[in-house]
């Protein structure tokens, strides 16, 4: 079974498109959005994730995660966008619980925050106290309001110490990839997923090159960013990256490439469950869905 951590949904334009003065680079600014432009992709399942930033100003509200979560079989995790300097974070969480989510999404780069701040940090310790997993992502990385120093995955070396049995994953493997890879090496419950990969090639054979190398492949989860790209487009990438190099060193072994493409990351993250929470928590505010039509 193909599981995709790194979905999104909004309604409309995307909402980092303006503020890139309208170049894409494979954002795009119209046409469909969130995981209605991949229901007839090859992800069987996937994490749903939401979005919070007061300093782009923009948000991807928990309620509508959910309406979409407990409509659509293929969803079978929703994660909250939280902002650690938001006043109201830990209220938003606990409603954003109530309504079955069962992950949080920061977004260190976008939210101003480093990830050592004190807001950051004791946002962490509340998930780790509830088992939460936390998604480590920058969608408006590119944006020039994003602080790119806060993308630094050396900043999460301190929550990694300080709570060794929080999950993260770390979402940004496009910028210093190395250390990322590293964080993964040095920490157990820290991983990443590819969807800021699978849109460059190049990039995608380096960082996956690196991770056979350092023996950190079972710790890379898949990821597309759909609707930024598609399932589809990312796992025809990811098998594909071999072709990139006649040098039989720069291979990846296909075994590899495989795991990567089909590993159950659902139950590695402690997610089984989850869908289950949504149907359950959205059920007296939107029709219950069937979860049985999901081929495995």
């Amino acid at each position: 079974m193909i599981t995709d951590v790194s979905t999104f949904f909004w309604e409309g334009t995307s909402p980092w498109f303006s503020l890139r003065g309208g170049r894409a680079g494979g954002i795009s600014g119209a046409g469909p959005t969130g995981v209605e432009s991949v229901r007839d992709d090859v992800a069987q399942t996937s994490i749903l994730l939401g979005y919070a930033s007061n300093h782009l100003n923009i948000h991807i509200p928990y309620e509508s995660i959910a309406a979409r979560a407990a409509s659509d079989e293929r969803v079978s995790a929703g994660f909250v966008g939280i902002d650690p300097l938001d006043d109201s974070a830990f209220d938003t969480l606990a409603s954003s619980l109530e309504l079955g989510a069962s992950g949080v999404v920061v977004s260190p780069s976008d939210q101003n925050c480093r990830p050592t701040h004190e807001r950051f940090m004791r946002l962490m310790d509340e998930c780790d106290s509830r088992r939460l997993p936390v998604m480590v992502s920058n969608p408006g990385l590119c944006c020039a309001a994003s602080r790119l120093d806060f993308a630094d995955p050396a900043l999460l070396d301190e929550a990694a110490h300080a709570f060794p049995k929080l999950t993260l994953i770390i979402g940004e493997l496009r910028v210093h990839r190395e250390l990322a890879l590293l964080m993964l090496a040095r920490h157990e419950n820290v991983y990443a997923e590819t969807s800021t990969l699978v849109s460059n090639p190049p990039a995608l054979h380096s960082a996956l090159h690196s991770a056979h190398h350092t023996g950190v492949t079972d710790k890379v989860l898949f990821g597309s960013g759909a609707p930024f790209t598609t399932a589809e487009l990312a796992v025809q990438r990811i098998f594909s990256i071999n072709k990139l190099g006649a040098d039989p060193c720069l291979a990846v072994p296909r075994e590899k490439l495989r795991e990567i493409v089909e590993r159950d990351s659902l139950a590695l993250l402690g997610l089984e469950d989850a869908g289950t929470a949504i149907v359950r928590a959205a059920a007296p505010h939107t029709p219950s869905r069937s979860r049985t039509g999901i081929n495995t």
